[in-house]
């Protein structure tokens, strides 16, 4: 039954697929698609939804169902201007790597924004003494980025220099 009213949310654009999940929100008994969840957070992404998105992560109740692609975005959806969410960075980041996927780049931004800035310069050092690339990533972009490229960073002058010459 949801599936179809998806279905029907989704050809009549983001902003009904978004109701019909806070219709559905906290209904565990509800059966939803398997994938609910995953095309959810793929349109409240494709519409830079990041409160959605993290909304619609909180929701799952069973991680290992989820696609990479819907913990990348969730990854993403995070913000450390505002206020720094641990616990929800630790979640995300436990499922990814159980997964084998790379975090280092993730945990770099996390750190930078939790006065672990000369961490998070080693760890940017050890990705590049691999040979590794950064993978392309708006979150390293935005959060930490923005903290190299700021006059009013929070970070000290040292440690500034030091992500600078990482990155």
């Amino acid at each position: 039954m949801v599936e179809a009213y998806l279905a029907k949310a989704t050809s009549d654009g983001y902003d009904q697929v978004k109701g019909l999940f806070e219709a559905t929100k906290g209904r565990y008994l509800l059966q939803r698609p398997a994938d609910f969840h995953d095309r959810v957070i793929a349109l409240a992404t494709a519409n830079s939804d990041s409160e959605t998105v993290t909304a619609v992560y909180l929701d799952i109740l069973d991680y290992t169902t989820v696609q990479d692609a819907t913990l990348i975005s969730a990854m993403e959806a995070m913000s450390f201007a505002e206020c720094i969410d641990h616990v929800l960075f630790k979640q995300i980041s436990a499922q990814m790597t159980a997964r084998n996927m790379p975090t280092r780049h993730y945990e770099a931004v996390y750190l930078a924004n939790t006065n672990g800035g000369l961490q998070a310069a080693d760890l940017i050092d050890e990705i590049a003494k691999e040979g590794l690339n950064l993978p392309e990533s708006l979150m390293f972009k935005t959060e930490l980025m923005a903290h190299l490229t700021s006059e009013e960073s929070p970070l000290d002058a040292y440690v500034k220099d030091k992500l600078i010459k990482s990155v």
